[in-house]
């Protein structure tokens, strides 16, 4: 299931998975939210300069998010918060209305560096 208002130019993404991933940025996204729309597509903007990071976005909305939301290190307020995974462990997460491309940047950076 993808979303054509929203693409990545480079690497993937990948809308509603089953499971919570190992690696990469999740952002837990709501329809009906305008922080939460700007957040992805600030997030997209940045990852596309990080093509081998995969972006997971969960509706907070649709079952596969109730499913994986005992496991994550935040609750979604509709505020399109973002999370770094790396091999299951939480390395950053951004869970207030201000995400900005410096910090999605900075977070993103750190990833990128811990895949070899």
């Amino acid at each position: 299931m993808g979303n054509p208002n929203f693409q990545r130019t480079a690497g993937e993404l990948i809308f509603e998975p089953r499971d919570l991933p190992v690696s990469g940025v999740v952002c837990l996204f709501c329809n009906w939210s305008r922080t939460a729309i700007a957040s992805l597509r600030n997030t997209i903007s940045v990852l596309n300069d990080y093509p081998r990071i995969p972006l997971y976005v969960y509706d907070i909305d649709e079952a596969p998010y109730s499913g994986i939301a005992d496991s994550l290190p935040i609750r979604s307020h509709g505020n399109g918060e973002l999370i770094w995974l790396h091999d299951n462990t939480c390395i950053a997460f951004l869970s207030n209305k201000d995400v900005d491309k410096q910090t999605v940047r900075h977070n993103t950076a750190e990833l990128d560096s811990l895949i070899t």
